[in-house]
């Protein structure tokens, strides 16, 4: 008998034990879910900081602009990407990192493509994210080499800064060819247009 009761009293011991685990287990879960309330993180893509920085604010989250690009893809000044992407589920005081699209378009220097042959200029162009134009030739012994490089129409020299992308005229030697080319590039010397003299033939008059 008195072992049938001490059964039943730590029987019961163990039950209570149990249902206290519970709800300690309970209310610590829902404290710790409180303290780090998450938020679905919105999709700033395309929003300029002006716009974007209240919807941050709201969401008692804080961000870093870490880096600006030029995309023809964006417009200036919104979000190209951010870090962690919309759709996530995010920490209050969670730091949000942003790329944005540059106001300004990006800035290549232009190489010195002098006397090289088309087929590394080619390479050089592409690799500095610049295209080749149009194509003058000129009387010269220096047959497919680069004899100037023009950008939009007007001598270009090399370490100028021109938008990624731009379009590099050539003007190319060949024993072929006779001169053809835009006038703006040719130089201030050759443009100076020399009066005959006719000082003789006034005197003989």
């Amino acid at each position: 008998m008195f072992r049938q009761k001490f059964f039943w009293i730590h029987l019961g011991i163990i039950i209570l034990s149990f249902f206290m685990f519970l709800i300690i287990l309970f209310f610590s879960i829902r404290i710790y879910t409180l303290h780090g309330k998450s938020y679905l993180l919105p999709d700033f893509t395309g929003l300029t900081e002006a716009q974007f920085k209240t919807i941050i604010r709201n969401n008692n989250l804080r961000y870093v602009i870490i880096d600006s690009i030029y995309s023809d893809d964006f417009p200036k000044g919104t979000v190209v990407e951010q870090v962690p992407k919309g759709g996530e589920y995010v920490k209050k005081s969670r730091k949000i990192f942003f790329t944005l699209n540059s106001w300004t378009e990006e800035q290549i220097i232009v190489p010195n493509l002098m006397y090289y042959g088309m087929r590394d200029v080619r390479i050089i162009l592409d690799s500095y994210g610049l295209k080749i134009g149009e194509l003058f030739y000129i009387p010269s012994e220096d047959t497919d080499a680069v004899l100037g490089q023009l950008y939009k129409g007007k001598p270009v020299d090399p370490g100028a800064a021109v938008p990624k992308g731009s379009t590099i005229d050539l003007i190319i030697g060949s024993k072929m060819a006779s001169i053809d080319m835009p006038r703006d590039s040719l130089s201030q010397e050759n443009d100076e247009i020399i009066e005959p003299d006719t000082s003789f033939e006034n005197e003989l008059f």
